[in-house]
């Protein structure tokens, strides 16, 4: 059974933070592991925020 998944865009505003956080994070030269760590959430959550593919509450983005 193949599942059909629709791969929608994100919207400007969503895709503008993640290349925020992306930025913030290379820029003082921490791991997704480290940053994830520091903001109390597992890597691949982080992954996927910084990808664009999930909306982070707002908690969230606070604490990173």
């Amino acid at each position: 059974m193949t599942t059909n998944r629709r791969f929608t865009q994100p919207s400007p505003e969503l895709l503008a933070l993640a290349r925020a956080i992306r930025h913030l994070r290379r820029e003082r030269e921490l791991s997704q592991e480290a940053l994830a760590y520091a903001a109390d959430i597992h890597p691949k959550h982080l992954s996927e925020i910084e990808r664009a593919h999930k909306d982070p509450r707002s908690t969230t983005v606070a604490r990173l």
